[in-house]
């Protein structure tokens, strides 16, 4: 059996959790975001969940802040430092990811996250098979 490695690339970074008010009140922009994210994984991601051992590569690219308050932060390529924490962005993509890219976050074994800034905000993911 040969290993597989598949990459993916999400557009839009998550953002905490937030309730935002709209003229019908009300809404969750974490349920917002699971559901987008979600749904652009079930379209690139078009076989079974993998399982066994698995190494998971994130890489988060940030917007440029409209204001760069520093040279040595905000700038293409550059290390994104602040929020959200890389923690729960790792959490966020291993909960959607389960049932879709992995029958369980249990079997990732391997794991690199990066926060960078970008021109274009997206979320590059690689998952590999190690056995």
């Amino acid at each position: 059996m040969s290993k597989r490695q598949f990459s993916y690339s999400l557009q839009g970074i998550p953002v905490a959790f937030s309730r935002q008010y709209n003229e019908r009140g009300f809404w969750n922009t974490y349920r917002q975001n699971r559901l987008n994210y979600t749904m652009q994984l079930e379209e690139q991601h078009k076989s079974a969940p993998l399982s066994g051992p698995l190494e998971l590569s994130l890489i988060f690219h940030f917007s440029i802040p409209d204001q760069v308050r520093s040279k040595k932060y905000g700038l293409p390529g550059q290390v994104h430092v602040g929020n959200p924490s890389l923690i729960s962005l790792y959490e966020f993509i291993a909960s959607i990811g389960t049932g879709i890219l992995f029958k369980n976050s249990d079997s990732i074994v391997t794991l690199s996250c990066h926060k960078k800034y970008d021109s274009h905000p997206h979320i590059d993911v690689v998952i590999k098979e190690l056995v």
